[in-house]
């Protein structure tokens, strides 16, 4: 069986938990602004980073949750239908957001000025085109196939999967 989700149930795997081990670093008196440390990705997943198979697009040692989390956001907010950097998980995770902008902020930023592409804003604009991007983005079905497997292809733009193999039976689940 062949099975992918961003999100799942039960417990972080330990290395996304060590990826997430954020530090504040910073905080002024009156400021609304956060300093935060993120380790990298080559010191808390290195086997898995180099994983090529594990990744559609192989992070870079030097890489944090927060580059991933940028990627995505930018991605979402561009509407980039054919982007590896989110699926309907992330979206949903993204769009709960709405609540925290909805009672205690305009929007989140996320600035560094070493790593200037990973910067980005957060507020009702974006979110309502995740909320947009969501309805596009088809729900995944479960199913066995039962062949020699050739290749799999997707494509949000069309909505579409292909699945190329040499095939002896199909059943849904």
């Amino acid at each position: 069986m062949i099975e992918g989700s961003s999100v799942r149930p039960g417990r972080l795997p330990n290395w996304l938990t060590k990826s997430l081990d954020l530090t504040v670093t910073g905080l002024g008196k009156g400021s609304t602004v956060l300093n935060i440390e993120a380790p990298f990705l080559g010191a808390t997943a290195k086997d898995l980073i180099r994983q090529q198979d594990f990744w559609y697009v192989v992070p870079k040692p030097d890489d944090t949750a927060f580059t991933l989390l940028a990627k995505s956001v930018h991605d979402t907010t561009a509407e980039e239908l054919d982007s590896d950097a989110y699926d309907a998980g992330i979206l949903d995770s993204l769009l709960q957001f709405k609540g925290f902008l909805k009672g205690s902020a305009d929007k989140i930023e996320l600035r560094c000025k070493s790593r200037r592409a990973e910067n980005f804003a957060l507020g009702d604009k974006e979110l309502e085109k995740m909320r947009r991007l969501k309805t596009k983005t088809p729900e995944p079905r479960a199913c066995v196939l039962s062949g020699q497997l050739d290749a799999i292809e997707h494509s949000r733009r069309t909505k579409t999967s292909t699945i190329l193999m040499g095939c002896s039976s199909i059943s849904s689940i």
